[in-house]
């Protein structure tokens, strides 16, 4: 497997044209889009020829872009004004001239980071290993309520005719979290933006204010 394919697969789900869950005339539609080489390109714009330096431009130009509009929505969602000061474009281009062996050692996460904090900050948080991304806790949301709801919203005559995704795989009993997230992600979005449904465009806009109900 080639370094694309590695990072491809480790970041990406499956191509249109191999995934089960899309209905064939949907898929036959696409006429083989595929979006490999545009997420690819900023990989291959780089500017260098180390895997790691290559993987980190890429972030910036992909990866980045998503881990900011979150932590923007997030913060302007409880009216707090966040800052990212280690997105400085001088702390950037500095550390983009930094040799990667000195970027990664040992495998120690955010090494010169931690480097830099040790004289400032106590040992129980320049070493603390509890903190992760921006997970999606679907295995939460969909132990209850919500995965019934989520179930009965894949298998209503409206997604079941609209041709996107296969019909006959929505019927099926077992559906798990993991695979309930992106497939009502799509059906919403259908609603949303090409159905212009009013309930779930009026559920759209009460979002951000926390009241946002699924309806009937």
């Amino acid at each position: 497997m080639s370094f694309e394919d590695r990072w491809v697969s480790s970041h990406c789900g499956e191509e249109p044209a191999g995934s089960s869950l899309l209905h064939p005339k949907f898929v036959r539609a696409l006429t083989g889009y595929s979006p490999r080489e545009s997420y690819l390109r900023p990989l291959r714009e780089a500017r260098t020829e180390d895997v790691l330096d290559r993987c980190l431009y890429h972030d910036l130009r992909v990866y980045l872009q998503d881990l900011l509009a979150m932590e923007d929505r997030l913060s302007m969602a409880v009216s707090l004004e966040s800052r990212v000061p280690l997105l400085d474009h001088r702390i950037v281009e500095l550390v983009a001239r930094i040799p990667p062996a000195l970027k990664v050692r040992g495998r120690q996460p955010k090494r010169l980071l931690r480097e830099v904090a040790r004289p400032l900050l106590p040992p129980s948080i320049v070493f603390r290993r509890d903190k992760i991304p921006f997970p999606s806790p679907v295995e939460q949301w969909f132990a209850d309520k919500l995965f019934g709801a989520a179930v009965d919203l894949l298998r209503s005559e409206r997604t079941l005719d609209r041709g996107v995704l296969h019909p006959d795989r929505l019927r099926e009993e077992a559906i798990s979290s993991g695979a309930l997230w992106p497939l009502i992600n799509i059906e919403l979005w259908y609603r949303i933006c090409v159905d212009r449904d009013p309930g779930w465009v009026e559920q759209a806009k009460l979002l951000t204010s926390g009241l946002a109900r699924l309806p009937a």
